[in-house]
């Protein structure tokens, strides 16, 4: 009679220890596939935004096009600093004739036409600064701007799927770790 109970006894414990191996297997099977959506999931997002702005140059592209149109203005400081000593000299001969205090019919005719180049010299300054530089500042500032919240959009969809492929790495360490438990 007791070695007739002892098989029953394995045969049970060995059941037991098939469905606990078969729970095993399916977790484990679960966990595999879970973790294959996921990556099937992230590959093609992480894929597209590498490509399109890392291989590609999307963004430094969008730029590009963006400023073709405006003006070029970087001779702009060239030109003003010009006028501006042009300024400096004028300023400089009417401080000098001033300081002799009488001034001869030809000096104040030269006065007279000084503050005369002055007053066209400030006027061109101006009209550089207002109708050239201004209006191409602006636009590239709204550009800018624009560009900017392109970029920064860009920059949160890489952040969103960097903090996606850390949730899959330590969901990858954890099913690792769970087959090494098992």
């Amino acid at each position: 009679l007791e070695s007739s109970a002892a098989p029953l006894e394995s045969d049970s414990s060995l059941a037991e220890l098939c469905r606990q191996v078969d729970e095993i297997q399916t977790e484990e099977s679960e966990g595999f596939s879970r973790l294959q959506n996921q990556l099937t999931d992230l590959a093609p997002a992480v894929h597209q935004l590498h490509k399109r702005y890392a291989n590609e140059g999307h963004l430094s592209k969008e730029w590009s096009e963006v400023t073709r149109e405006m003006a070029d203005i970087s001779t702009a400081a060239h030109r003003a600093s010009t006028y501006v000593t042009k300024l400096k000299e004028s300023w400089q001969h009417l401080l000098r004739d001033r300081a002799s205090r009488t001034l001869t019919y030809n000096d104040e005719q030269f006065h007279i036409l000084e503050k005369i180049k002055m007053t066209e010299t400030i006027r061109v300054i101006v009209e550089l600064l207002t109708k050239e530089c201004e209006p191409s500042v602006t636009s590239r500032t709204e550009a800018l701007a624009d560009w900017y919240k392109m970029a920064s959009t860009i920059y949160l969809q890489t952040e969103i799927l960097y903090k996606d492929l850390a949730v899959f790495q330590d969901d990858i360490a954890a099913y690792s770790m769970g087959l090494r438990h098992s």
